[in-house]
């Protein structure tokens, strides 16, 4: 499948396909899967400019996702404390990327009831990052 979207993974990740651990880490290696870098050559600031490349074009194509995006950069981000744990800018500047993403149509249903799919993510891939288990309905 040659037509795959070539940023998919951060849209799947975004959309809970892969298990998440450390925000900052996961971005590494899905940013060193897209260039084809290893995660340990991947900064902080690449993790900026690629996010912002990315959600720039969603922002403005429905004001939920510019409201999501500014939800989740409370002005006391950098330092409130959740659950006990201390993030920083990055991580919740990943968290408001990704929230943002979560919520990007990927298929559509046309006017003749087929299926469109509007951004080509295919499959997680187990060797990009771990994928998320999910229990079959019962």
């Amino acid at each position: 499948m040659s037509h795959l979207n070539p940023l998919r993974h951060f849209y799947l990740y975004s959309k809970g396909h892969y298990v998440e651990s450390n925000p900052v880490d996961d971005m590494k290696k899905l940013i060193g899967n897209y260039a084809d870098l290893s995660p340990e050559h991947v900064s902080r600031d690449d993790i900026k400019k690629m996010l912002t490349m990315l959600i720039q074009k969603h922002l403005f194509e429905k004001e939920c996702y510019l409201g999501e995006f500014i939800e989740h950069m409370d002005p006391m981000g950098f330092q409130r404390q959740s659950m006990n744990i201390r993030y920083d800018f990055l991580e919740f500047f990943i968290r408001a990327c990704c929230g943002v993403l979560r919520f990007i149509t990927c298929i559509e249903e046309s006017p003749t009831g087929e299926r469109v799919d509007l951004l080509h993510l295919g499959e997680a891939d187990p060797k990009v990052l771990p994928l998320k288990k999910y229990l079959p309905d019962s």
